[in-house]
């Protein structure tokens, strides 16, 4: 597991080998994606890779913290990737996916909200 990475900090950069990672968003359940979206850069030639959306949206923990799987990213090469956020504002997370918990919750704040990739 790697990370957590703040979804407003620019050229964040990962060393990810070969394979397919999990790209989790930490402290909620309740996760509505809008706009946001992930691409990941090589650094030494520019190739770029863009994550996916998952279909099944697993709960779990992750660094002390609830976690959903929001997305998948399959790397083809090893290296040094730079993590591009896109839309960063419009992700929203409330902590519980209960209908009569979030009617009474404050979303969690935008600028605190972190992802891990592993």
């Amino acid at each position: 597991m790697k990370g957590p990475f703040n979804i407003h900090k620019k050229n964040q950069k990962i060393y990810l080998t070969t394979g397919i990672y999990n790209i989790k968003v930490l402290g909620g359940w309740s996760v509505e994606m809008n706009d946001f979206s992930l691409v990941f850069k090589k650094e030494d030639n520019g190739m770029i890779v863009e994550s996916k959306k998952t279909m099944w949206r697993v709960q779990s923990y992750d660094f002390k913290k609830i976690a959903k799987r929001i997305m998948v990213l399959d790397i083809l090469y090893s290296g040094d990737y730079i993590i591009e956020f896109k839309n960063s504002e419009s992700l929203k997370v409330r902590r519980s996916n209960l209908i009569l918990t979030k009617l009474f919750e404050n979303e969690i704040p935008n600028e605190a909200l972190e992802i891990t990739i592993g």
